[in-house]
C-alpha cells in the first residue's frame, strides 16, 4: 500500500483526490465567474430594456402631437358652410323671372 493509500485522519486518500479537487475547484470558478457574467448582462438587458420603455413613451406621446396637430390641420382646409352654395331647399330669386 502506498502512502497516498492510507488513511489520513480517518480518511482514505486515494490518488487522484488532489486532482479531483482541482477539477471541482476549476468548475467552482467557472460557474461563479459565468454567474457574474450573467449578473452583468442582466443588468444591462434591465437597463436598455428602461431605456426603451422611456423611447417608446416619448415616441406615443409625440406621435399624438402629430395626430392632434394633423386633425387640426384637417379641420382648418375642410370646407365650411360658408365656402359652398346653399342648397337646403330655400330658392333663390331666378334673374330671369325678374
Amino acid at each position: 500500500m502506498t502512502m497516498t493509500q492510507q488513511t489520513m485522519a480517518g480518511r482514505h486518500v486515494h490518488p487522484h483526490d488532489g486532482d479531483r479537487d482541482h477539477t471541482a475547484e476549476d468548475i467552482r470558478s467557472a460557474l461563479s465567474q459565468r454567474l457574474e457574467q450573467l449578473r452583468r448582462d442582466e443588468h444591462a438587458g434591465m437597463q436598455q430594456l428602461r431605456r426603451l420603455v422611456e423611447q417608446q413613451s416619448s415616441t406615443r406621446e409625440a406621435l399624438l402631437r402629430i395626430s392632434g396637430a394633423i386633425q387640426v390641420l384637417e379641420d382648418l382646409l375642410r370646407p365650411t358652410d360658408s365656402d359652398t352654395p346653399r342648397t337646403n331647399g330655400a330658392s333663390r330669386p331666378d334673374p330671369e323671372s325678374s
